[in-house]
């Protein structure tokens, strides 16, 4: 009788290299696609947000600008030497934009809109815009604060540095309080408090509150910038920049140009993002409103976008009454 023996069959090395392979590959595969979904994700959030804060901001921005130099009786144009004029370029003196004394630390030349803020742009100052207008209804100012119709509104947009960080904050002055508390003095020579109703005032002589509590309307920006569109004598229409319209006496605003650059909370790893872009911020290239960052670096690959908007100024563009 013979004995048959079983022979074990099993994989030789090639077999196991090859399958070793091919599972590495799929392995690789499927890493691959799980990293450019989380990427994909990540993007897509930055530029929700990215969205949100531009479009809720800025609008918000537009629609108090489209109430400039509203009630500013008989001064239907609005220059540099404007009494009471929407755009604030000028101030301290009767023929200026603002001609009310400031109360608290702030001064005339911090007030008015000016070309040298804080950037996070190369060689490429931000810009303070100063608006102000009369209260057209029981409305809130920038700050949350509650203000009166017919009562007066200044408020200025600028940048401001927080935690290494800038944001587009707004300030705006105390609206005048609704009541005030005179002392009567009575016959028996005692003092009473007697609360009067306060006038709202569209013209104050003094205005306070500015400097003091400014609000984040948007926050994580990189540059604000501001174009007047000027009316020169002629009529020919241009867009100028703030230190540039503020030698050009007889021009007349009747639009205003913003641009932001606004960025997401922090780097996307692995996104196609080029820290040393350049930046158009008016949509094309002009000097002095091009440029990049100035972090460059890989630490700086944040998702960005430019936001551009015009705004025509309707309550600007009739003639003074002489």
């Amino acid at each position: 009788m013979t004995l048959k023996k079983n022979k074990q069959k099993g994989f030789t090395m090639l077999e196991l290299l090859i399958a070793l392979t091919l599972g590495l590959i799929v392995t690789a595969a499927a890493v691959q696609l799980i990293l450019g979904s989380f990427i994909t994700t990540k993007l897509q959030e930055a530029n929700s947000q990215i969205q949100d804060s531009g479009l809720f901001g800025l609008d918000y921005i537009i629609k108090d600008i489209q109430m400039l130099n509203f009630g500013n009786s008989n001064q239907y144009e609005m220059k540099s030497n404007t009494p009471r004029g929407g755009v604030v370029l000028t101030a301290g003196n009767d023929q200026s934009n603002l001609n009310a004394a400031l109360t608290g630390s702030i001064t005339n030349a911090e007030v008015v809109s000016q070309s040298a803020g804080v950037s996070n742009m190369a060689e490429i100052e931000s810009d303070q815009l100063t608006i102000q207008f009369v209260a057209p209804a029981n409305i809130f100012n920038c700050e949350g604060v509650s203000v009166r119709a017919g009562d007066l509104i200044v408020q200025r947009y600028y940048l401001r540095e927080s935690n290494q960080e800038l944001s587009l904050v707004c300030d705006a002055n105390t609206p005048t309080p609704a009541t005030i508390i005179e002392q009567k003095t009575n016959a028996d020579g005692s003092i009473e408090p007697i609360e009067k109703d306060n006038p709202v005032q569209s013209a104050p002589t003094a205005i306070s509150g500015l400097g003091a509590q400014a609000q984040v309307i948007i926050p994580k920006v990189d540059q604000f910038k501001v174009l007047l569109g000027g009316v020169s004598p002629g009529g020919n229409l241009a867009y100028y920049d703030i230190e540039t319209f503020k030698d050009k006496e007889n021009f007349k605003i009747v639009a205003l140009k913003l641009s932001v650059l606004i960025r997401a909370d922090g780097v996307v790893p692995g996104g196609n993002i080029d820290a040393g872009q350049t930046f158009d911020l008016f949509g094309t290239e002009i000097d002095g409103l091009s440029g990049t960052l100035s972090d460059t670096t890989a630490a700086n690959k944040v998702p960005r976008q430019l936001y551009i908007a015009t705004v025509a100024l309707r309550n600007g563009l009739g003639v003074n009454n002489d």
